[in-house]
């Protein structure tokens, strides 16, 4: 049997659906697709008003068999116009002086020509040829993706940027603390930094001590005045630090009074120290002035080597020529106390300065027998200082 559509040679079936003339199922499909109107059953059968042959149709008022047929019928008794294609030079009829091409396909491969010429890639700028400038803009598909990504990307930017600033907004809370505005790297952050809840976290405290607070009545120790405590002042002893300083030098010149009576054994003046030590302080070295103020912290005083308050005694061989300020700093210590200024500038800076040359100017206006002074400051943390034998 042979197919009806690529006119193969092939056997038929003998089971099952017949072949109906096709050696494939892919063959059918063609040959249906190709072929679907006459597939359909005519209903009439007239006879061509041109060329007089019968015809099938499914259409009532069809008159001819052919568009040939129409073609030639709508030419009769009309001007005929045979020209030359522009395209393919073929020669064609048509009643139409306007005419330039004997079909659309030739029109339309004629224009094409017309229009392909030498462009430019949009993005790269490379050159190419094309029928048409709209068509094939792009030299690759590589440079079609990214200028389209650089078209969406201002579209892009600006998407972002708006989530940006919703997302801001979000997040812009006022303190609850300070109740001014700041952004919250959070949703539930309330305070705009760790000093505002700080802040708000003592007053509420405050308050809330404040409230249960019940203050207390007491009369000064020192001048008996009665005082009534607050919140900020809860005094139990003193009305004040005054009177608490005037108490406390009260009680050290009382115990400092009973010291002397128990370790008395011989009187010590101040001048026979100061005659005995050459001027020079016992603690630290440095020569002590003898006319000095007497709240000055480079007066002359008498310290007693071995302490008061530790078992020492009242008399000359316990005791020594010494700066108030280096009295004060020894204290009550047993040990043999020495005073080094000039490591004390090195590893204390600025704490000794102002007070070592407010001693170089007392030594300076010194007038006497006393033995010549040799002092040198340097603005550095450096002091040289030394009696001449």
């Amino acid at each position: 049997m042979i197919c009806r559509y690529c006119g193969t040679e092939f056997e038929p079936k003998k089971r099952g659906r017949k072949n109906q003339g096709f050696c494939c199922k892919k063959c059918a499909d063609n040959w249906r697709q190709h072929n679907i109107y006459d597939l359909q059953p005519k209903k009439y059968t007239k006879q061509c008003f041109f060329c007089g042959e019968a015809f099938q149709t499914n259409r009532e008022n069809q008159k001819y068999c052919s568009t040939q047929c129409s073609h030639a019928v709508r030419k009769t008794g009309r001007t005929v116009y045979t020209k030359k294609c522009l395209y393919c030079d073929a020669e064609f009829t048509t009643i139409y002086k306007e005419h330039k091409y004997c079909t659309s396909a030739c029109a339309s491969r004629h224009a094409a020509n017309l229009r392909r010429g030498e462009y430019f890639c949009e993005y790269c700028g490379k050159l190419r040829h094309s029928d048409h400038p709209n068509r094939n803009r792009f030299c690759s598909q590589e440079c079609a993706v990214k200028a389209k990504v650089l078209q969406y990307l201002p579209i892009k930017l600006k998407r972002e940027q708006e989530e940006r600033e919703a997302y801001l907004n979000s997040h812009r809370k006022n303190c609850a603390a300070c109740g001014k505005e700041f952004q919250a790297n959070v949703m539930h952050q309330k305070y705009c930094s760790p000093q505002c809840k700080e802040a708000l976290y003592l007053t509420i405290n405050h308050n809330r001590t404040l409230a249960n607070f019940i203050p207390a009545t007491f009369a000064c120790a020192e001048c008996g005045t009665i005082v009534k405590t607050t919140l900020n002042h809860q005094r139990t002893v003193y009305c004040s630090d005054r009177c608490a300083a005037k108490h406390h030098k009260k009680d050290y010149k009382k115990r400092r009074s009973q010291q002397m009576a128990e370790n008395f054994v011989e009187p010590v003046g101040l001048k026979t120290t100061y005659k005995s030590y050459n001027g020079v302080c016992g603690i630290c070295g440095l020569p002590v002035p003898e006319h000095s103020d007497s709240a000055s912290d480079w007066g002359p005083t008498v310290d007693h080597i071995a302490p008061l308050s530790k078992g020492g005694k009242h008399m000359k061989s316990n005791c020594q020529l010494a700066h108030r300020l280096c009295n004060s700093l020894k204290l009550d210590t047993t040990d043999d106390f020495m005073i080094d200024w000039r490591q004390k500038l090195i590893y204390e800076p600025g704490q000794w300065n102002a007070r070592l040359d407010t001693l170089c100017e007392q030594l300076h206006t010194i007038e006497g027998k006393m033995p010549p002074i040799r002092i040198t400051i340097q603005p550095t943390t450096t002091l040289q200082t030394g009696v001449e034998q």
